[in-house]
C-alpha cells in the first residue's frame, strides 16, 4: 500500500511539473537563457583566445584574436547592460549577436580543429538567443 501511494504521489508530482502548475517562476526567460549563453560564450572564447595565442601562426594573428576579443567584450557588455536594466541592453544584445556570428565564422575556418569548432558552436548558440532578445527588445 505504501509503495502504491509513493508511486501515485510521484506520478502526480511529475505531471504537475510537466504541466507547469508547480511554479512558473522556475521557467527561464529567453533573456535569462541568453545571459547564461553569454557567460558560457565569453568563458569559451577566453579559453580559445589563450589557445590561439599559445598555438601561434594563423591562430595567433591579430585579425583572429581581435575577433575573439570582440566576442568576449560584447558578451560581457550585454550581460552588464541587462543586469542593470540599461536602456542600451537591446542594442548590446544585437551587437553581441553580431560579434558572436563573426567569431563563429572565424573559428569555423579551422575545420580540422575540434576546439575551434566547439567555440564556433557556442558562439552560434549564443548569437541565436541574443538575436531573439534584441528583436523582442526584452530587458528585465
Amino acid at each position: 500500500m505504501l509503495k502504491k501511494s509513493i508511486i501515485l504521489m510521484s506520478i502526480a508530482a511529475c505531471s504537475l511539473i510537466t504541466t507547469g502548475l508547480v511554479s512558473p517562476s522556475l521557467a527561464q526567460t529567453t533573456e535569462q537563457i541568453s545571459l547564461g549563453n553569454a557567460k558560457a560564450c565569453a568563458e569559451r572564447c577566453e579559453a580559445t583566445l589563450k589557445y590561439c595565442t599559445d598555438k601561434k601562426g594563423k591562430y595567433g594573428e591579430a585579425h583572429m584574436t581581435n575577433i575573439i576579443k570582440d566576442c568576449i567584450t560584447a558578451c560581457k557588455t550585454a550581460s552588464e547592460f541587462s543586469g542593470r536594466s540599461s536602456q542600451y541592453a537591446k542594442d548590446a544584445f544585437a551587437t553581441a549577436a553580431k560579434a558572436c556570428i563573426e567569431c563563429a565564422k572565424a573559428c569555423e575556418s579551422f575545420k580540422d580543429d575540434d576546439k575551434m569548432l566547439a567555440t564556433a558552436n557556442e558562439c552560434r548558440k549564443t548569437a541565436s538567443n541574443m538575436q531573439k532578445v534584441a528583436s523582442a527588445g526584452a530587458t528585465k
